[in-house]
C-alpha cells in the first residue's frame, strides 16, 4: 500500500457524481485524468484518512497560520471526534462549510459559541466524514464492477485506472485496510467518555466501521473474481475473519437493536462468501498444501450456523483435490464434515445469503455470490446425488429454485441434460406428482429467469406419473425384479379427461408415505394442479383452520403462483392451453369456498385473485364479472354521483371480505399477500381504461385511502421491503389516476370527475396528506445516512426509500396543480397549511427547505430536478413569501441553484428546471427573486470566516452573469435560440419586462450592444421552425 505523506482531502462526493455515471454525463477525458490523479488516495481506500497521531503538525499553529484562532475550541472537539490528522481534519471543515452548510453566518456563530450547540454541528461534520470515506469504497468497487462491462460508458476509463493501479497491489492494500478496519480501536475520547453523548458516538463510530468492513469485504469479492489469490493470501484472510468470528465480535453493537442484527448479518454473510469464493477453485489439485494447512483449523469449526456452508464446502474440496475418496478413514472423516454441515443446515443459511438484500440485486456481486454457490451445489450432485439422496436435504430446492432466477444460471441449468444440480430436477420429474411443490417452485424460478417456454414444454410432457399402488385399480403383470407393467386402462385423476392406457411400464419404488408404482408416461402437469384443486375443494369441510401448514394448500398455492406466470407470458387467449384453462376457472371457485371461512388461507386465495388479475387483459370483461360476484372487493353501495365530500368522507363505502380479512389474518402474521393481490388487480384494471370508475378504481381509491395509506406506518410487518411495497403500490396507483385524468380530464364525464375530485380532496386533508408529506420532508441528509446501508449504488431498489420520495413530491406537485377542483383559490388546504409554515412558527415538518436539500443529492440524477420542479409549483401557488419559509439567505439560495448553471458537467434537465423556478419566481416571489438576481449584496454575509485560497467559498454568482453569457451566445449563433436552454432564458427577459421589473438587469441594458444581441434570431437566416420563431418575435415585441 502506497504511502499518502500529503495530508489532501478529495471532495469525493463531487468526483462521485463526476466519475460514477449515474448524476453527471461527464467527459471521458474528464473522467480518465480525475481519477488517474487520485489513484493512489484510491489504492490506500480509507487508510489514506490519517489518525490523530499520523503528523507533528498541531492544530493550534495551523489555525494561526490561517489566521483562524477563534475556531480552534470548535476544532480541537471535532478533532478528538473524528480522530484525524490537524491538516486533513481542517480541510474536512473547510469542504462541510462550504459546500454542505446550510444555515445562516449567524446561525453557525451561534453553533460554535458553546459547547451544548457544537453538539449538532458535530454529529453533521462526522456524518459528513463518515460519507467521503464510504465514497473512497465506493469509486474503487465501481472501477472493479464496470471495468470489464463494455458497454459501460466509462468502460475503456475505468480499465487504464485499474492498469494503473493493478490488481495485485489492490489485493494487498484492501486486505491491510480489512485488518485495519477490524482491529481499529475508537478514539482515546470515546473510550474514556470525555465528550458528550460518549455512548451514541461510540455506537456511530461502530457502526460506520462496521459499514466500511463489509464494503471493503466486497471489493475483496470483486478482486477474487478477476484474479485468483494466491495461498498465503488466502491463509491471511481465513486468520482475520476467524480472529473476527465472522463478523461476530463486535464490542460496541448491540445484538437486541434491529439494526445493529442487520449489520452484524451483513458481516457474517460477506465474510463467509468472501471464504467460499477463494475456495471455490477450477482445479483444487493444485492447492493440496493449503487444503492440508487449513484442515485442522477449518474441521474444528461446526458450532454456529455459518460454519454450515464452510464445512460443506470444504469436504468437497477434500474429494474433489485428494484421494480421500479412495481411502474408508479419510472418506469418513469427510462424511462427518459433510453430516455436521447439514446439521447446521447449511442449505438454509446459503438460501438466507442468496435471498439477503445485498446480493438480490443483478449486480455482479450478487452475480459472484450466486455462481459460488451453484458451483458448489453442482459439485455435491455429481459426487452424492447418483441416487437421488441429495433432494432429501432440508432447504436445497428452496435454494436451488432461487439460484435459477439468475438467468445465466438457469439459462446454463437447461442446456445441461445430466450434470450437476440437473440431477435434482431429474429427480422431481421422477417422482412426479409427489414432490409437486418443489417442482412447481423450479418452474416458477427459471420462468422468471426467461426460459418460459423450456419449463413450460417440459411440463406439459413429464416422463413419470407416480401412484399410490391400489391393486383393486390397478392390475399389473410383473415382468422382473420391481418392474411391472400395467394391464387395464387407468383414470389417475377422477374427472378430468386424463387415461393411462393398458401396457405402460412401471416401476415399483418404497417411500416413505407408501409403496408407489411410477408409470413411464406423458402427463401435464396443469392436469395434477387440476386434480389438486378437486381434491382441495372436496376436502374442504374436513380442514379446520389450519391452513398454513395443509400440504394440499400449500401445493395448490405453489401451482397457481406457476399459473400465474405461465398466464402472463400468453399473448392472447389462443396462448393458454386447453389443460390451463379448469385450473384458471377454479381460482373462481376457491375463492367463493374460502372466502367465508373464519381464517381464510391468505396465500391461496391471493394467488387465486393474481391469476384473476393475469387474465385481465386477455379476458377482462368475463374475469370482472365473475370477482365482482364474489362480492370480495371493496365497493360502493350507492351510484348516484353526488357531492365528492360525501364519498370522500365513505358514507356508501364498504372493504368488503378485503378489509376483514387484513384486519382478522393479515396484521396478525404481520404479512399482506392479499391486500398486494388486490393493489395488483387493482392497477391492472385501471391501465385498461374500461372507465367503470364507480364500480373499481373509486371504491379502490376510497379503500385505500381511508383504511390503508393513513394507518400503515402504524401497521406491523415482517419485512421491511413488503412494506416499502405496499407504500410503491399505493402512490402508483394514485399516479395512474392523475396520469388517466389529471391532464385531460372529461368534463363531460361526471364519474372521472367524481373520481378527480375525491383523489385530491381526501389527499388533500391531513389524513392522507400528513403521510404524503412525511415521504417529502425525509430530507436529503437521512436519504444520504440511508444510501451508506445500501450495498449497490449504481442500481435503486424498485421499492425504496428514494423512489418513494420522488413518487410522492410528483403526487404533491398534482396536487397543488389541481386544488382548485376541490377548494377556492384564496382558501388554503389543511395540506397547503402545513407546507406554507415559516420556520419561526412552529413548524416540525420544515417541507420547503427539506425539499431544497434534495438539490445536493448525489444518488438520483432526477431528485434536483422533482425538486425544483415542486418549489416551481411551490412558488406559483403560494400567496406568501417563500424567502421566508425557505429560511436561507440569499447567497445560500444562490450557491443551491445559481453555481450549477455555469457548470458544463450539469445535465441540461436540472438547468432546465432551475430556470423554469426563476420564471415563475419572477411572477410571484420577489423576495427569492431579489436572491437570484443578486439586489442589494454588494457583502455578501457568508463570509463569518475568511478560509484559506485553496478552500474558498464560491458563493454563487447570480442569473444575471449567465444571461449575459447567453447573450454573447445568442449574437456569435442566433440559431442558439432554438435550444430549450435559451429559451428559457428569453422566457425569463420576457418575464422580466412583463412584470415591470427590468431594473434587474440593468447592467446588461448598460450593455453597447444589448438590443442588438437580443434580437439577433429575428435578422438570422428564415427558420426551419417558423413557429418557434414567430414566438421569438412576439416575446420580444413586448419587451
Amino acid at each position: 500500500m502506497p504511502a499518502i505523506e500529503k495530508c489532501v482531502i478529495y471532495d469525493w462526493k463531487r468526483l462521485w457524481q463526476m466519475v460514477s455515471g449515474i448524476h453527471y454525463e461527464t467527459p471521458q477525458d474528464t473522467v480518465k485524468q480525475e481519477l488517474l490523479n487520485v489513484c493512489s488516495e484510491l489504492q490506500a481506500g480509507v487508510l489514506q484518512f490519517k489518525p490523530k497521531s499520523a503528523s507533528n503538525i498541531q492544530l493550534a499553529a495551523l489555525l494561526k497560520e490561517k489566521k483562524q484562532e477563534k475556531l480552534l475550541p470548535f476544532t480541537e472537539r471535532l478533532q478528538e471526534l473524528l480522530n484525524l490528522e490537524s491538516a486533513q481534519c481542517w480541510e474536512i471543515l473547510c469542504y462541510y462549510l462550504t459546500k454542505e452548510y446550510r444555515g445562516s453566518a449567524s446561525l453557525l456563530s451561534q453553533l460554535i459559541s458553546t459547547e451544548t450547540n457544537m453538539s449538532k454541528l458535530l454529529e453533521d461534520i462526522r456524518h459528513y466524514y463518515s460519507l467521503e470515506r464510504m465514497i473512497v469504497l465506493k469509486i474503487v468497487k465501481n472501477l472493479l464492477v464496470f471495468y470489464n462491462v463494455p458497454n459501460h460508458p466509462y468502460h475503456q476509463e475505468y480499465r487504464e485506472v485499474v492498469d494503473k493501479l493493478t490488481l495485485p497491489r489492490l489485493l494487498d492494500s484492501y486486505l491491510q485496510q480489512l485488518d485495519s478496519l477490524i482491529n481499529e480501536l475508537p478514539p482515546r475520547k470515546l473510550l474514556a467518555g470525555e465528550c458528550y453523548h460518549c455512548p451514541d458516538r461510540l455506537t456511530s463510530w461502530s457502526e460506520r466501521n462496521a459499514r466500511e468492513t463489509n464494503e471493503v469485504l466486497h471489493i475483496l469479492m470483486l478482486l477474487s473474481e478477476h484474479m485468483t489469490m494466491d495461498q498465503l493470501h488466502i491463509k491471511r484472510l481465513f486468520a482475520t475473519i476467524k480472529q473476527h468470528s465472522f463478523g461476530r465480535i463486535q464490542n460496541y453493537l448491540d445484538e437486541s437493536n434491529i439494526y445493529h442484527q442487520e449489520l452484524i448479518k451483513n458481516l457474517t454473510y460477506s465474510e463467509l462468501v468472501l471464504l467460499l469464493k477463494c475456495l471455490d477453485f477450477e482445479r483444487p489439485k493444485e492447492h493440496v498444501q493449503l487444503i492440508e494447512e487449513l484442515h485442522a483449523q477449518i474441521g474444528s469449526l461446526h458450532h454456529r450456523p455459518e460454519h454450515g456452508p464452510l464445512l460443506l464446502v470444504w469436504m468437497l474440496l477434500r474429494l474433489r483435490a485428494t484421494n480421500d475418496a479412495e481411502d474408508a478413514t479419510s472418506l469418513l472423516r469427510c462424511r462427518q464434515l459433510g453430516k455436521r454441515a447439514v446439521e447446521l443446515k447449511c442449505f438454509v443459511q446459503l438460501h438466507a445469503i442468496v435471498t439477503h438484500p445485498m446480493f438480490a440485486d443483478d449486480s455482479l456481486l450478487s452475480k459472484i455470490v450466486r455462481r459460488t454457490i451453484y458451483n458448489q451445489l453442482g459439485y455435491l450432485c455429481d459426487l452424492f446425488d447418483g441416487d437421488g439422496s441429495c433432494s432429501r436435504y432440508e432447504g436445497i430446492y428452496e435454494l436451488l429454485g432461487e439460484l435459477l432466477s439468475w438467468p445465466q444460471l438457469a439459462k446454463e441449468f437447461c442446456n445441461s441434460e445430466d450434470e450437476g444440480v440437473r440431477s435434482l430436477y431429474n429427480t422431481l420429474l421422477e417422482n412426479f406428482p409427489l414432490q409437486f411443490t418443489n417442482l412447481a417452485k423450479l418452474a416458477q424460478a427459471l420462468t422468471k429467469a426467461g426460459q418460459g417456454n423450456y419449463v413450460k414444454s417440459q411440463l406439459e410432457s413429464l416422463p413419470m406419473l407416480a401412484l399410490l399402488y391400489d391393486e383393486r385399480q390397478q392390475k399389473l403383470n410383473e415382468l422382473g425384479a420391481d418392474e411391472y407393467e400395467l394391464m387395464n386402462n387407468v383414470k389417475p385423476f377422477p374427472r378430468i379427461d386424463y387415461i393411462l392406457p393398458a401396457g405402460t411400464s412401471c416401476t415399483a419404488v418404497q417411500h416413505p408415505t407408501g409403496f408407489y408404482m411410477h408409470f413411464r408416461c406423458h402427463v401435464n402437469f396443469f392436469n395434477a394442479l387440476h386434480h389438486e384443486i378437486n381434491c382441495l375443494l372436496l376436502e374442504k369441510a374436513q380442514l379446520h383452520g389450519d391452513f398454513d401448514s395443509n400440504e394440499r394448500i400449500i401445493r395448490v398455492e405453489e401451482g397457481l403462483k406457476y399459473l400465474v406466470l405461465a398466464v402472463q407470458r400468453a399473448k392472447s387467449i389462443e396462448g393458454i392451453s386447453a389443460e390451463m384453462v379448469h385450473p384458471t376457472e377454479m381460482c373462481i371457485d376457491l375463492l367463493s369456498k374460502f372466502k367465508s371461512v373464519q381464517y381464510p388461507p391468505v396465500g391461496l386465495l391471493s394467488s387465486c385473485l393474481n391469476v384473476c388479475s393475469a387474465l385481465l387483459p386477455l379476458v377482462d370483461e368475463e374475469i370482472f364479472t365473475r370477482v365482482s360476484n364474489l362480492d370480495i372487493l371493496p365497493t360502493i353501495s350507492n351510484d348516484s354521483q353526488q357531492d365528492f365530500k360525501i364519498y370522500a368522507s365513505a358514507v356508501y363505502f364498504e372493504s368488503r371480505f378485503l378489509g376483514s380479512v387484513i384486519d382478522n389474518v393479515e396484521k396478525k402474521q404481520q404479512s399482506y399477500e392479499f391486500l398486494l393481490a388486490y393493489l395488483n388487480f387493482l392497477r391492472t384494471y385501471t391501465k385498461l381504461k374500461r372507465k367503470r370508475y364507480m364500480q373499481v378504481e373509486l371504491p379502490g381509491l376510497i379503500f385505500l385511502l381511508r383504511d390503508v395509506f393513513p394507518h400503515l406506518h402504524t401497521w406491523h410487518f415482517k419485512s421491511q421491503s413488503e412494506k416499502n411495497k405496499i407504500y410503491f403500490e399505493v402512490l402508483s396507483f394514485i399516479c395512474d389516476i392523475f396520469d388517466m385524468l389529471g391532464s385531460n380530464v372529461d368534463k363531460k364525464c361526471e364519474q372521472s370527475q367524481l373520481l378527480l375530485n375525491v383523489c385530491v380532496y381526501s389527499l388533500l386533508n391531513l389524513d392522507n396528506g400528513l403521510i404524503l408529506l412525511r415521504f417529502v420532508g425525509v430530507g436529503n441528509a437521512f436519504v444520504q445516512y440511508t444510501m451508506e446501508l445500501e450495498t449497490n449504488w449504481m442500481q435503486q431498489q424498485p421499492h425504496g426509500l428514494m423512489m418513494l420520495v420522488r413518487l410522492s413530491m410528483r403526487i404533491l406537485m398534482q396536487l397543488l396543480c389541481l386544488k382548485s377542483h376541490v377548494y377556492c383559490a384564496e382558501n388554503l388546504s389543511p395540506l397547503e397549511a402545513l407546507i406554507y409554515t415559516q420556520p419561526k412558527q412552529r413548524d416540525t415538518l420544515r417541507i420547503i427547505p427539506t425539499v431544497c436539500s434534495y438539490m445536493s443529492n448525489i444518488f438520483d440524477r432526477w431528485l434536483p430536478i422533482v425538486s425544483c420542479r415542486l418549489l416551481k409549483r411551490i412558488a406559483l401557488e403560494f400567496n406568501m413569501s417563500l424567502l421566508a419559509c425557505l429560511d436561507m439567505e440569499a447567497d445560500q439560495i444562490r450557491l443551491t441553484f445559481m453555481q450549477k448553471l455555469p457548470d458544463e458537467l450539469e445535465s441540461d434537465s436540472v438547468k432546465i428546471a432551475i430556470l423554469e423556478l426563476v420564471d415563475a419566481c419572477i411572477a410571484k416571489q420577489p423576495g427569492v427573486t431579489e436572491a437570484f438576481f443578486k439586489v442589494n449584496y454588494g457583502q455578501d454575509k457568508r463570509s463569518f470566516f475568511t478560509f484559506g485560497k485553496e478552500c474558498a467559498p464560491s458563493i454563487g454568482d447570480s442569473i444575471v452573469t449567465y444571461m449575459k453569457e447567453f447573450l454573447d451566445a445568442l449574437e456569435a449563433e442566433p440559431l442558439t435560440i432554438q435550444q430549450m436552454l435559451p429559451s428559457k432564458i428569453m422566457n425569463i427577459f420576457h418575464s422580466l419586462w412583463k412584470h415591470n421589473l427590468q431594473m434587474l438587469v440593468d447592467e446588461l441594458l448598460k450593455l453597447p450592444r444589448f438590443w442588438t444581441k437580443l434580437c439577433s434570431p429575428l435578422f438570422s437566416e428564415p427558420s426551419k421552425q417558423p413557429q418557434l420563431l414567430c414566438k421569438i418575435n412576439i416575446k420580444i415585441k413586448k419587451l
